[in-house]
């Protein structure tokens, strides 16, 4: 009898906190798109290059990044703690000491490896860093799964970057149990940079 009660009181626990985790989604996600119209584009022209592996692009992006002259803007859903994020923190801390703008944003799950160190360096070095969707006491459930899974690049407000690429040597093809990465990066100039110039500072604020 003992076994019943504590099995019937354990349901309705279990059943009381699904009923939470769903209105705090619901209510959640209508704060949200209250909070965040969403916006259409034009439709623009400009150059378009494709990038299916990560070395050619990280050789473009880095590049791009080598000969920045004023700003950098920079958001990945997840930037490892690995060589090839380190190769780029390099770069920034060296932007940023030339006088550059630069921002640095990452979602706040998906950058989880990197450690406080690394953060203070760039800090120190005057690079501005942001961990995007932080979790919301307002909205607990809710915010912890709202992740933002974009990944902008706008150097100069002339160079954007936009795709399926983050930061991590797994998307080098070095992750032995990933084998080869298969995603897709375009780098574009001309118009519509504005766009995604836009959006990324709407992400930072």
């Amino acid at each position: 009898m003992k076994l019943i009660k504590r099995s019937a009181i354990a349901l309705l626990i279990l059943l009381l906190l699904l009923f939470i985790m769903i209105k705090d989604v619901q209510q959640g996600q209508k704060h949200y798109t209250e909070t965040h119209p969403a916006w259409e584009t034009p439709v623009y022209n400009g150059n378009i290059s494709l990038y299916k592996k990560g070395q050619t692009l990280f050789s473009a992006l880095f590049q791009d990044i080598k000969e920045a002259k004023s700003s950098i803007y920079l958001y990945f859903y997840i930037l490892r703690n690995d060589a090839l994020t380190k190769r780029l923190f390099s770069l920034l801390k060296e932007k940023a000491g030339q006088g550059l703008n630069v921002y640095l944003s990452v979602d706040l799950i998906g950058g989880h490896e990197l450690t406080r160190e690394s953060i203070e360096q760039l800090k120190k070095s005057d690079v501005k860093i942001s961990f995007s969707r932080k979790i919301s006491a307002a909205h607990p459930f809710y915010s912890a799964h709202h992740r933002n899974h974009r990944r902008i690049a706008v150097i100069d407000s002339s160079i954007g970057y936009i795709g399926g690429f983050n930061v991590g040597e797994e998307y080098l093809g070095y992750e032995k149990k990933l084998g080869k990465w298969h995603d897709y990066h375009i780098r574009i100039t001309g118009e519509g940079i504005n766009t995604l110039e836009k959006q990324f500072l709407l992400d930072w604020r």
